[in-house]
């Protein structure tokens, strides 16, 4: 990966995400160099309008 990121940055489930989640996805990959996984919450509400990302950083 890019800069040392890991290369679990979406969920498996990358193709089933709205365009809201893939912005949000997005704007971390520009920080991927301190992002170690990010995903969607399985366990807190989604709407069109309001996500909720799970993201690990990486010590640096």
């Amino acid at each position: 990966s890019p800069r040392g990121a890991s290369s679990n940055l979406v969920s498996p489930t990358e193709s089933s995400l709205n365009s809201l989640e893939l912005e949000a996805i997005a704007a971390v990959h520009e920080l991927q160099f301190v992002v170690k996984d990010i995903f969607v919450s399985e366990l807190l509400p989604r709407t069109s309008e309001l996500i909720f990302l799970n993201v690990t950083t990486l010590e640096v």
